[in-house]
């Protein structure tokens, strides 16, 4: 049997966005199987992005929408999604257009090597297009300071591009607790600790074309806040040991 397929969503105020997006991911995927889900797990947007989807999927039983009533992060929106999805194959994506659904098929590929597959803007092929020089610098510096304290190996830890074998969900989410950005440095040091294996493809990443950036200053300065509070957390850790 064919394995299946699950991407989860999270949007926050993306009712611009999230019906061009699912119909290019469902034209992209439908082109590789059948066997596949989306779900998109909705921080209760005050512009109706969780109620538009319930009518845009009324008649799909291949899209489903969870309406959460408050907004507690990306992580814990992550979390929420991987207890609902079924799939063998899971994909993290954004709702903004900054992740092509065109790059699905190469992370498919890529899990032939990988129990985790990250899309790296900061591998050849990969890139950042019509994005601002300030927010690149901010992820390069955040790249840095994750694969450093952390001993992570990949290009891009930050990105939230990816594909995980169930495996490695039910393997290491019980020990995941960053609830927001810093989830997707945690996620790949919890596999790292149960040694899964992780691969990059590139990718180009793109700003959004519309609706406005969730990750402005406040979020960058908690992002931050999060991250070295884990630093210091994990060598607080090492020094006992």
């Amino acid at each position: 049997m064919q394995e299946k397929i699950s991407i989860i969503i999270p949007t926050y105020n993306e009712i611009d966005n999230i019906g061009k997006l699912l119909t290019k991911t469902q034209h992209v995927i439908e082109k590789i199987t059948k066997n596949y889900e989306i779900l998109i797990v909705d921080d209760n947007s005050p512009d109706g992005t969780g109620k538009f989807i319930q009518n845009f999927s009324k008649n799909d039983e291949k899209i489903n929408v969870i309406i959460r009533d408050i907004k507690t992060g990306l992580g814990d929106a992550y979390k929420c999604g991987f207890q609902h999805v079924t799939g063998d194959i899971i994909f993290e994506m954004d709702a903004d257009f900054s992740h092509n659904p065109k790059d699905i098929p190469k992370f498919l590929k890529g899990l032939k090597y990988g129990d985790i597959v990250v899309g790296s803007r900061y591998i050849k092929g990969g890139g950042n297009f019509n994005r601002q020089k300030k927010r690149i610098i901010i992820s390069r510096i955040a790249n840095i300071l994750a694969s450093f304290f952390f001993g992570l190996h990949q290009t891009d830890c930050t990105s939230g591009f990816r594909a995980y074998k169930r495996k490695v969900i039910n393997t290491i989410i019980p020990y995941v607790n960053c609830q927001k950005y810093t989830f997707q440095v945690e996620m790949l040091e919890k596999a790292k600790m149960f040694n899964f294996s992780i691969c990059e493809v590139p990718i180009q990443f793109q700003d959004r074309h519309n609706g406005e950036s969730k990750f402005n200053i406040s979020e960058v300065l908690e992002f931050l806040k999060e991250l070295v509070k884990k630093i210091f957390l994990v060598d607080k850790i090492k020094r006992k040991k």
